[in-house]
């Protein structure tokens, strides 16, 4: 997934660059660099949007983040757009999850690329050739009547949603609510941090037989400090799969674990520990435990012992 995501990510750059080329262009071409991010900010979005319709609101919100700061500099040609995008990113700060967040910066781009859209530009009808008779009516030598004056154009239509992937926030999917991520299936922050504690405590205190190891025959020491440490790396850890808000700033698991000779027989006794954990927190989806289990059980073949 995340080669997938890089691939994508160059991608939307690439199309962004397109209009970086324009940036020095004089102001009579200020309608070429309007077109130039029109067309590379509809491609980033439907791009991201995809992400999100398969489950990756993580995913789709730091692209269209990316994309709108790649974006920004290059339109200090118009303060009055980039307004648009600064407040559109900062409403999305402030909003509590990453799937709303995603939702907002979703808007910001529509709202930007409306104020970008090239002028519909009106066909005209072509002169009448030179000493050309005049034409009649049909069946008579009469000439036609002139013309009637055109009636008057109707106003514009407002612009179409950019065509691809569905969007929540779009107008056929506006009352839809917001697709949960894992981390609020589980619960949130709060929830998540209690069955960590809890979790924790089991693997240190509630362990004998010492079937999970955790000290590795006391290697590691855990004073309260080790404790809390652990416990918020354990956290932003599960954030990082669950699609939390909290940035994992950890080693890879390989990288994490090399050197413990973690033994294949500890990681499932661990995994049972962890379910327990949770399911004592009753988190307000039940099979959410299972997805998050399936997540770290994949992960296995990166810490036990080859």
């Amino acid at each position: 997934m995340h080669g997938y995501r890089s691939m994508i990510a160059a991608v939307v750059v690439v199309g962004l660059v397109g209009a970086v080329a324009r940036a020095d262009a004089p102001a009579g071409d200020r309608a070429a660099q309007d077109k130039a991010l029109f067309d590379a900010l509809k491609e980033m979005h439907n791009r991201a949007a995809d992400l999100y319709n398969q489950g990756d609101a993580n995913g789709s919100y730091r692209m269209f983040q990316g994309g709108l700061l790649l974006a920004r500099p290059l339109l200090a040609y118009r303060p009055d757009v980039q307004k648009v995008l600064d407040d559109g990113m900062q409403e999305a700060d402030r909003l509590p999850s990453i799937p709303h967040r995603a939702v907002a910066l979703h808007k910001t781009i529509e709202k930007v690329r409306e104020r970008l859209k090239p002028p519909a530009t009106i066909p005209t009808a072509p002169a009448t050739p030179p000493n050309q008779p005049m034409p009649t009516a049909p069946g008579t030598n009469a000439p036609m009547p002139p013309a009637k004056p055109p009636e008057p154009m109707p106003p514009a239509k407002p612009p179409e949603p950019s065509s691809g992937p569905s969007f929540p926030g779009t107008t056929e999917a506006a009352n839809a609510p917001p697709v949960k991520t894992l981390w609020e299936r589980l619960g949130g922050e709060k929830a998540i941090e209690s069955a960590l504690d809890r979790f924790v405590g089991y693997i240190l205190d509630s362990d004998p037989d010492r079937k999970v190891n955790m000290t590795r025959d006391g290697k590691y020491k855990f004073d309260e400090k080790a404790r809390g440490e652990m416990k918020y790396k354990m956290l932003c850890y599960v954030s990082s799969i669950s699609g939390g808000s909290l940035v994992y700033t950890g080693k890879a698991m390989p990288e994490a674990h090399k050197g413990m000779n973690i033994k294949p027989g500890e990681f499932d006794e661990m995994l049972k520990w962890l379910r327990s954990a949770f399911e004592l927190q009753k988190p307000p989806d039940a099979t959410a435990i299972d997805e998050l289990i399936k997540k770290v059980q994949e992960k296995k073949a990166e810490i036990v012992e080859k």
